[in-house]
């Protein structure tokens, strides 16, 4: 079996803020320690891996996709999401991002595979503009280890959302609905 463990600590860490909108909760990590804390899984590809909440690696809680054993044949893709939602640790990680100069971190372990780029993204949704904004990154280099991420929540290249450029992140990242980690794969991993 092949998979992946995805432990996220989504801290928010802000430089400078002011607003009378809703604004994430700062420096909230999110460590599910005793389960999904509301948070929403799915697989939009259609079915693919299981995801789990409750595995133990390094004495760390993780929610777990495992991606089922492809076998031979053409490469088919697959992928997993966990995000928060309002429902989601008290809303502490949606609302209005564009106040101040926000990053989001998470950590990511893989145990049976490494993951080459692409396969990992940070993504939100903003019901503003229906839009889905990912920023793909580079996965584990090695197996059995803990990778920390960190993305800045600001317009950058990194940022992608088909049809859209800076003024639709901009409009979207003041409302956004969904915060979570996207994971990838196809058979020939």
């Amino acid at each position: 079996m092949k998979k992946a463990s995805l432990f996220l600590l989504c801290t928010v860490l802000v430089l400078g803020i002011s607003s009378a909108l809703s604004a994430p909760v700062i420096n909230t990590p999110e460590t599910w320690d005793a389960n999904l804390s509301g948070w929403s899984t799915d697989t939009p590809s259609g079915p693919g891996p299981s995801v789990a909440w409750g595995n133990t690696i390094g004495g760390a809680n993780a929610v777990v996709f495992t991606f089922p054993d492809l076998g031979a044949g053409p490469p088919e893709f697959q992928d997993a999401r966990v995000f928060a939602t309002s429902a989601a640790s008290g809303g502490n990680f949606v609302g209005d991002y564009s106040t101040g100069s926000l990053i989001v971190g998470f950590r990511f372990y893989a145990d049976d595979y490494t993951t080459p780029s692409d396969t990992l993204s940070l993504f939100f949704y903003s019901s503003t503009g229906n839009r889905t904004w990912q920023y793909s990154l580079s996965g584990p280099a090695t197996i059995d280890t803990w990778y920390n991420y960190s993305v800045g929540m600001g317009w950058s290249g990194g940022w992608s959302s088909p049809g859209a450029g800076q003024a639709e992140f901009n409009a979207d990242l003041a409302d956004v609905d969904q915060l979570g980690v996207w994971v990838f794969r196809s058979a020939d991993l």
